[in-house]
This record gives C-alpha cells, structure tokens and sequence, in this order.
C-alpha cells in the first residue's frame, strides 16, 4: 500500500532561538498561522549535555495552551528535539529527560562508523585514499540509522535523510536498493516516519520512492531556521509528485 500523500499545510522541523534558529518559538507560531498551517512541530537540536528540554516544554506547552484559546482556527502545536545518529549500534546523542516530547528527529549530522561519528570532510579523505569502498559506507549508514529507530519507536522521524553522503562525495544512488528497502521496512515496524526536507532538497525522488511504495508515513519539514521560510515548499512538492509517479510504477510491476 503506498504512502498517503503528506500534508503541505504541516511543517514537522522548524528550529527556534532554543538552539540555532533566529526567531522565537512564538515569532514561529504566529508565522504558522500567517501561512495557514495546520501544524507546526517546533524542534531544537540536542546533546547528551543539552540541560534546556525541560524548559523547552514548558515553554512550548504554555505556547500551545496560550494559542489554543485564542484562535478559533486550530493549530496543532507539536514539540521536538533532533538528533544526530553516533554509530553503527544506533547510538543517539540525546539526553536522558525526553518527557514531554512528542517527536524527536533523527538525523546524519555527521557520519556514524563503529566506533563513533566521524566528520564528513575525514570520512571523505579516509575514501580518497581508498580506505573506504562506498557500497560499504552506504551499508554502513543505512545499518546505523536503522538500529537507531527502537530508541524513538512511535514519535521518530528521519530529518533529512541521507544530506551527510554529499559532504563526504557521494550521492544517494550509491545507497543499495535492498538497504533502503530494509530500513523503510524498520521504519514500518518502529512507527517512524520519514521527513521530505526543503533545505536540503532530500531524500531523492528515488529513495523516497522505496519508503512511499512500502507505505512509510511521509511528513513535510522547511528545517526553517528563520520564520519567513515556515511552511513554503519548492523543492519538496517536486521531490513528493516525482517519487510518487515512480512508487506507483513500481506497485504496478509488483502486481
């Protein structure tokens, strides 16, 4: 059964002065509500060391409530944290107080190996000099993403799918067509979704096609960190309309 389409009067990743973002949570709502959104998912990066979530939430929930009685068109205000992935065990770099969260995203921030994240540019150093083959390293990040999704069972999404394999010169295409199918079926399995992102212009027409022909719940992120980007999709509603034409193609040949 393929992926219902994804609603493009939700944003699920727009980042606030919580952590890298130059606007406020409420400046990010009240955009929200410009665009006619129908939800917003405020998010803010984490660490092990982050001490702010309990702070975040309240803020959030007080936002949320606030709105609430002041609208009579509703905004769904959710609230998360994102992530990096750490290694191949699925290691996530998240501190241990995650209540009140109702979706953390993970994402490929840097590249997980087993023994810990390496930074793009020594990954693609480490490949110039033929200490890498790609099929491995395509393996590699496929596996450390997938171990990754009990962790976040029920309120995970992937942010940005797959933006490390530029930074360290390949390309999705190197990814094998049995591991994306293998983690759209994790993701099937842990309730995870899978976030089509502007900024990044990722995953690819191809790669979402193996989540949407698997029935992988498909989500719409700006990754905004600045309030007038909220809600305004380009390149994800061309990325959605081209996988779609290919994941139905390939229901088609399954038949």
């Amino acid at each position: 059964m393929l992926s219902a389409a994804p609603d493009f009067l939700s944003d699920t990743h727009v980042h606030s002065t919580f952590s890298d973002g130059r606007d406020t949570i409420e400046e990010n709502v009240a955009q929200a509500r410009r665009r006619g959104l129908h939800r917003i998912c405020l998010v803010d990066h984490v660490r092990t060391t982050t001490t702010w979530v309990g702070d975040f939430v309240a803020a959030t929930q007080a936002l949320a409530a606030t709105d609430r009685g002041s609208h009579e068109v509703p905004l769904e205000i959710l609230r998360g944290v994102e992530t990096k992935v750490l290694d191949q065990k699925g290691g996530l770099d998240l501190p241990a107080d995650l209540g009140g969260l109702d979706r953390i995203l993970v994402a490929d921030h840097q590249f997980p190996m087993a023994d810990g994240p390496h930074h793009p540019k020594e990954v693609e150093a480490d490949r110039a000099a033929g200490r890498y083959r790609d099929a491995e390293l395509a393996d590699v990040l496929i596996e450390s993403v997938g171990n990754s999704l009990p962790a976040v069972a029920g309120r995970g999404i992937l942010a940005h799918m797959f933006s490390v394999l530029p930074k360290v010169g390949m390309a999705e295409t190197d990814l094998s067509p049995a591991g994306l199918d293998w983690l759209a079926d994790e993701c099937l399995a842990f309730d995870v979704a899978l976030e089509v992102n502007e900024r990044w212009a990722c995953p690819s027409p191809s790669t979402l096609a193996h989540f949407m022909a698997r029935g992988v719940r498909i989500v719409c992120a700006t990754d905004s960190h600045r309030a007038e980007t909220i809600g305004v999709y380009e390149k994800v509603r061309s990325i959605v309309d081209e996988a779609t034409v290919l994941a139905e193609g390939a229901e088609r040949q399954d038949v």
